[in-house]
């Protein structure tokens, strides 16, 4: 006869935030002894970073808002005249763009270029929901 003890392992499933902002920074699975070891707080619970976040006051999970943008048009003319515009973006909000990264602080992004093809923007005005905005050049 063989003297077996089985162990029965204990996880839990955490999701550390920014302090400041409330952004999730992903999914932990931890014992519970490694609680105290975590430099950053922790929601218990699992939450989806594209659509959620922590209130920073609070320490509740909140749904990400949508955005209430406004694009004028999808397709423009690959001519370096033609302007595609997208507005209702928050002041202060960082777009990524086929040219880098902007800072919008107008609430408008105009748009025009001499390179055919799609043109991607992600719209990141946290706490809403990061949003992506293609223009179409021909």
């Amino acid at each position: 006869m063989s003297d077996e003890t089985e162990t029965l392992q204990v996880t839990i499933q955490v999701s550390p935030y920014d302090a400041a902002t409330g952004r999730v920074l992903g999914t932990l699975t931890l014992p519970p002894s490694g609680l105290p070891l975590q430099t950053v707080p922790l929601y218990l619970g699992v939450l989806d970073s594209a659509t959620q976040y922590v209130d920073p006051a609070s320490g509740e999970a909140r749904e990400r808002p949508l955005l209430d943008l406004t694009v004028d048009t999808t397709t423009i003319r690959a001519d370096g005249s033609d302007v595609a515009t997208i507005s209702g973006i928050p002041p202060g909000t960082v777009v990524y763009s086929p040219l880098g990264r902007h800072v919008i602080d107008d609430g408008v992004l105009e748009y025009t270029t001499v390179y055919p093809g799609d043109h991607r923007f992600v719209i990141d005005a946290f706490p809403a929901q990061r949003q992506e905005v293609t223009i179409h050049a021909n």
